[in-house]
């Protein structure tokens, strides 16, 4: 009665350990890369396109960190997208999705998006508790600013906006007013991409631009991207917390075992 009540609790333990080492990010797609199925513990997400900039004009998409084979050759100026990096030894690699493979991350350039935007003039957004009342042609901005069209969304219809996006759970809408005192609103995609709509004139194509985007540099990596992730490997996690807890019952087994006798 006692072994089984302790295997039953040893496997309780297990499972509570593994099976949240095995949830991915909500919603989230994982690569079927070998190396991030086995270090996908130790891999963080970053979600940003990148353009190629290799030295030789080109960069190489490994399939792991660590292969000796150079892999498929992206020429400079393509992009990719980075759906996660990892640090190697204090050299930081990033997973692209398209094309897949892992590539350097000194080997990148990062082009102004609507991140940046939003690192740069944060501080600066407001909660926005006014009505939108919009149906139409909407021009959908890059960001405030940026004579960039992301996307013209025809036959609109804003007029219910606010209470829209309050049913699916996003309950605050971010604005943002230039130095002409045009207002804009941040609307959000499935894939988190966030746009801008110029509620001042919502359905103009001719907004000068006033907040180009400069060249693309070396991206900045946060503390999250420098640490050396702890831990080891998922599988080697797992058989060591497997090893481990079968010990432990072994030896409460026997301390029971000897008790009853």
């Amino acid at each position: 009665m006692i072994k089984r009540c302790l295997t039953t609790l040893l496997l309780a333990v297990l499972f509570s350990v593994i099976l949240p080492l095995n949830a991915g990010a909500d919603g989230i797609v994982e690569p079927n890369n070998d190396f991030y199925i086995r270090n996908k513990n130790m891999c963080v997400d970053l979600g940003r396109s990148f353009c190629a900039n290799g030295e030789g004009g080109y960069v190489f998409l490994k399939t792991a960190p660590d292969a000796k084979e150079e892999g498929l050759r992206i020429n400079n100026g393509l992009m990719l997208y980075i759906v996660y990096t990892y640090n190697e030894n204090g050299e930081l690699w990033g997973f692209s999705s398209r094309p897949a493979g892992w590539v350097p991350m000194e080997q990148l350039l990062l082009p102004y998006d609507h991140i940046s935007f939003e690192e740069d003039y944060g501080e600066e957004f407001y909660r926005y508790n006014g009505s939108v009342d919009l149906y139409g042609d909407i021009v959908f901005w890059t960001w405030p600013g940026s004579g960039v069209i992301h996307q013209i969304y025809r036959n609109a219809d804003w007029r219910d906006y606010q209470g829209t996006w309050n049913n699916k759970g996003i309950r605050e809408i971010y604005a943002y007013k230039d130095n002409e005192g045009r207002e804009w609103i941040r609307h959000w995609y499935a894939d988190k991409t966030s746009v801008w709509v110029c509620l001042s004139d919502a359905y103009s194509v001719d907004i000068p631009p006033f907040n180009l985007a400069p060249e693309p540099g070396l991206w900045q990596p946060g503390d999250e991207h420098l640490r050396l992730r702890g831990g080891l490997p998922l599988p080697v996690l797992v058989i060591i917390l497997v090893a481990a807890l079968s010990i432990v019952t072994a030896v409460l087994i026997r301390v029971f075992w000897k008790k009853k006798n």
